[in-house]
């Protein structure tokens, strides 16, 4: 299987969910700010694999054998969890902060959000090809129902805090809402690595730590969104005077469910691809009909997830949030 094969099976996952965030916010922020900070995000992931990868080495120095609570504690907090949301919160505090763009709370959350998901990209290119031989697509797979939404989930968490620190007139209490955010991210991110690197990996309760993460970080988002849309009405549009207001449960609806389309569909191109370019060859009198067949399937379902979730975005923005 070829490189860009690994290459696009780690990369669309966190670009696909990158872009649904962005589609989200309704007073959009510039491209080119948002294209840097995800670059800075992904920049940051190798010196962070450098720090777990010391804090494995001083845990083998030190005799702790892997596999076990005390090693996947230190691995988890001090390796992974804690290095990764300091590299973020760089980023937001050094980078971001001092944008004119970044000129409402709400921001943070996106900023949060397309730094943590620039990170997600550049580890699941690590991770997939450094384990091209054994998993390939199949990591990138699984990586792309748990890990980079998880991530994803953390930075919105953590960018909701610093969005609030950002334009909180007390310095200390801003300074206070730094640190919670730090710590609350640090903490679910360090419970969702210990439970995957213990010695029993209970994948219920990683899930229940994402759904945790999920629930947090639409409830911040919502009530983040709330404040932009009484403070700034004009980021809504209203709706042609010719068509009815469409029912915001129905334009809900529509939105997630060509969103969760969407997802699906790029993890199916994912697949097509690893069987393009897999053996047997796709020209092959046995597998042409076959292939075929599933880009058809995978095309027109791209199209219509497409469609049902630009209808019920389009709809949603003007019976508002």
């Amino acid at each position: 299987m070829s490189w860009f094969t690994y290459g696009a099976a780690a990369a669309l996952p966190p670009m696909l969910l990158l872009w649904y965030v962005h589609s989200r916010d309704k007073d959009p922020e510039p491209r080119g700010l948002l294209w840097r900070t995800f670059f800075w995000g992904a920049a940051l992931c190798p010196p962070v694999i450098l720090v777990t990868a010391c804090v494995h080495g001083l845990a083998v120095r030190w005799g702790w054998h892997l596999q076990t609570w005390n090693t996947a504690l230190l691995l988890a907090f001090l390796g992974i969890a804690l290095p990764e949301q300091c590299a973020r919160l760089l980023v937001l505090r050094l980078f971001v902060w001092n944008k004119p763009a970044f000129d409402e709370p709400l921001d943070g959350v996106v900023y949060g959000a397309t730094v943590s998901l620039g990170f997600a990209m550049m580890e699941n290119l690590f991770y997939v090809l450094a384990t091209s031989e054994q998993a390939g697509p199949g990591l990138a797979a699984l990586r792309a129902f748990t890990s980079v939404p998880q991530q994803a989930f953390t930075g919105i968490i953590l960018g909701a805090f610093v969005g609030r620190a950002r334009f909180d007139e007390d310095r200390a209490r801003g300074t206070r809402r730094l640190a919670s955010g730090l710590a609350a991210a640090t903490l679910l991110q360090g419970a969702y690595g210990t439970i995957l690197l213990g010695p029993l990996p209970f994948i219920p309760l990683t899930l229940l730590v994402i759904v945790l993460e999920v629930r947090w970080g639409r409830r911040l988002y919502k009530a983040l969104q709330a404040e932009q849309l009484s403070t700034n009405p004009s980021v809504t549009d209203a709706p042609p005077a010719s068509l009815p207001l469409a029912f915001p449960l129905s334009a809900k609806l529509r939105l997630h469910v060509g969103g969760a389309g969407l997802w699906c569909c790029a993890i199916a191109w994912v697949i097509l691809l690893a069987l393009l370019f897999g053996e047997p060859r796709p020209w092959d009198a046995d597998t042409k009909e076959r292939n075929t067949f599933s880009a058809s399937v995978v095309f027109v379902s791209t199209i219509i997830s497409l469609i049902v979730y630009r209808s019920g975005k389009r709809d949603l923005a003007w019976t508002g949030p």
